[in-house]
């Protein structure tokens, strides 16, 4: 009987501990940082393309038809700082025509596979992350024009 005790406590103690250590590592979640750009008013979803000028030039050939979206779209590009520097010959190698910054605001969500493309709703919510990857451009295209397509069905159709 006594082995059966002391077990149930050391049951106990461990469930607490759990918990205690559990609220401790829960990570805390905050909303994607939006980039206030110029002629974001009616912008139904946010891009965010992680890349750098080090990445091959295949992973970042679709890079190109980001510019081409519909204005409810807005693209941003994220760089590492120390690139925005030479940000004329960034814009040259990619072939980016939308706003760059810097990647120190998005620290918390800087992506271990670069290029990476974030799309992320007006309230900062994250709706997807899509990995730039060599000979994938059609797939992505499709993906953000099928994407966009049903978000304007979603936005133009609104119950009220």
């Amino acid at each position: 009987m006594k082995n059966y005790i002391i077990g149930l406590l050391l049951v106990i103690i461990l469930v607490f501990a759990s918990l205690f250590y559990k609220e401790k590592t829960r990570l805390r979640y905050t909303a994607f940082p939006i980039a206030e750009t110029k002629g974001s008013d009616n912008v139904n979803l946010h891009l965010y393309v992680f890349f750098s000028k080090q990445n091959c030039t295949p992973c970042l050939e679709y890079i190109k038809e980001l510019n081409e979206l519909p204005q409810e779209i807005k693209v941003v590009g994220v760089v590492p700082d120390f690139e925005l520097k030479d940000e004329a010959i960034l814009r040259e190698i990619t072939g980016a025509a939308f706003p760059l910054m810097g990647n120190s605001r998005f620290k918390q969500f800087i992506p271990i596979y670069s290029p990476t493309t974030v799309g992320v709703s007006t309230r900062g919510e994250i709706y997807f992350v899509l990995p730039g990857v060599p000979g994938e451009k059609d797939y992505i295209e499709n993906f953000l024009m099928s994407l966009y397509y049903k978000l304007q069905r979603l936005f133009t159709n609104k119950i009220v």
